[in-house]
């Protein structure tokens, strides 16, 4: 698993990861994304592995198909920039990827260590969490905003530096 200076992994993570070693590894579906400074985080419910590079876990005799430049495999440099291919092409490979069955990494934003933030890219996904209704609003609020509770800081040792 890569993971980016600026993400926090839950601590829960390698002890889960220990009691499955037969598995081919995991993709995070489900994460937060959290803007630094604020007391609310955002619960990316699917597909988080799209938004944020520290989402795939591999088992290490695995990370061949990932270093293999072949056309349908995807370049060890491309981990960070295709992270959204990793399970497709894991899966190709007919060692499909598990997606993680409880949220594992935090996503930070909007800070001045975020790799992301090159050509506004984090910005691209501030917007996505910003509602153009009413109505959507209300909804994302419900369904998606959550306290950024001491439960959560512990489990990610999300503190401020």
């Amino acid at each position: 698993m890569t993971v980016d200076a600026d993400d926090c992994i839950s601590r829960h993570l390698v002890e889960f990861v220990e009691q499955h070693p037969e598995q081919n590894g995991w993709f995070i579906d489900r994460g937060y994304v959290y803007q630094e400074g604020k007391n609310s985080i955002f619960y990316k419910r699917k597909n988080f592995n799209h938004w944020c590079g520290t989402s795939n876990i591999l088992r290490h005799d695995l990370h061949a198909y990932v270093e293999n430049t072949e056309s349908d495999a995807i370049n060890y440099s491309e981990f960070y920039t295709g992270h959204q291919n990793i399970a497709k092409v894991m899966k190709k490979n007919n060692t499909p990827l598990e997606p993680l069955p409880f949220p594992g990494t935090v996503y930070t934003i909007s800070h001045q260590e975020n790799a992301s933030d090159e050509q506004g890219k984090a910005g691209n996904r501030e917007s996505l969490l910003k509602s153009k209704s009413f109505l959507s609003l209300g909804k994302k609020i419900l369904l998606n905003y959550r306290f950024l509770t001491q439960s959560i800081r512990d489990e990610f040792s999300l503190y401020g530096i």
